[in-house]
């Protein structure tokens, strides 16, 4: 086992410090806007995530049965990482859930259909039902992006949020791979139907010229900036075409193509 271990660290070491994309030890120095960005992970930690104390009582169970459980192992790498950062305020580092989240929630399920005596087995379903109830409680608003709020009773009707509208009425027009001038929320979800924006819509500090990026789609943005320099800025991204919600645009190197459901407008840009 040592030995299986050692040779895993000898390959997995230098594929990481090889990989091509981007920097992975650059994780180790990420600060600032990613902890923002990932801070509602560790918000009110104990009142979110209490319901997975029956999953950690079943990994517990698995434990005592079998000290190298795989399920406990990576509950044990997963744990006490998004714990640390829930109380160092490395709130990026709660991206380690899932592996703690996932082992709890299997284990617990397995207690029901492998937990010994017909009556165990009954105790655990009965105590996952509980906590299944209370997720589905929690997370019951979102019925209402499927069904409409009209079909929701009145309990629910009341917390519904109305749904993104999205923005796959720019996909006629635009294509995969273009670039969108665009800021905050749609420069987050543009690139989901396919297009890249000129400032990732997240904190990317794998882009190596993400501090450049940020401040000139602020500075095209500006009212006051003169047509030359905005001109420039779309030359030096490859700009195609330019989002904006603030009413039209009587720019001669934009024609406005489309109008989306909240006012915004796409323009083309003008060779």
């Amino acid at each position: 086992m040592a030995a299986a271990r050692r040779r895993g660290a000898a390959l997995g070491l230098p594929t990481l410090w090889l990989w091509p994309y981007h920097d992975f030890f650059a994780l180790l120095s990420a600060g600032g806007d990613l902890e923002g960005v990932h801070r509602a992970l560790c918000t009110d930690y104990p009142g979110r995530y209490w319901p997975a104390l029956i999953g950690v009582a079943a990994l517990a169970l698995r434990w005592r049965r079998d000290r190298r459980d795989p399920l406990v192992i990576f509950f044990l790498l997963g744990a006490p990482v998004s714990a640390a950062g829930f109380a160092d305020g490395h709130y990026s580092w709660g991206r380690a859930l899932p592996a703690a989240l996932i082992p709890a929630q299997l284990a617990a399920a397995l207690e029901v259909v492998r937990g010994g005596r017909r009556t165990v087995r009954v105790c655990w379903a009965r105590a996952l039902g509980g906590a299944l109830a209370v997720g589905a409680w929690a997370q019951a608003g979102v019925l209402g992006y499927v069904v409409g709020r009209g079909a929701l009773p009145d309990v629910l009707a009341a917390d519904y949020t109305p749904p993104w509208a999205g923005y796959g009425w720019i996909t006629p027009h635009v294509r995969y791979g273009d670039v969108v001038m665009a800021r905050d929320l749609p420069s987050r979800q543009i690139p989901a139907y396919g297009p890249c924006t000129v400032a990732p819509g997240y904190p990317d500090f794998f882009l190596p010229d993400e501090f450049r990026r940020e401040p000139a789609v602020q500075r095209y943005h500006t009212r006051g900036t003169p047509a030359v320099a905005r001109g420039e800025i779309l030359r030096e991204y490859g700009v195609r075409w330019v989002l904006d919600g603030r009413g039209p645009r009587h720019d001669p190197g934009l024609r406005a193509v489309a109008h989306g459901p909240d006012g915004e407008v796409l323009y083309a840009v003008v060779p």
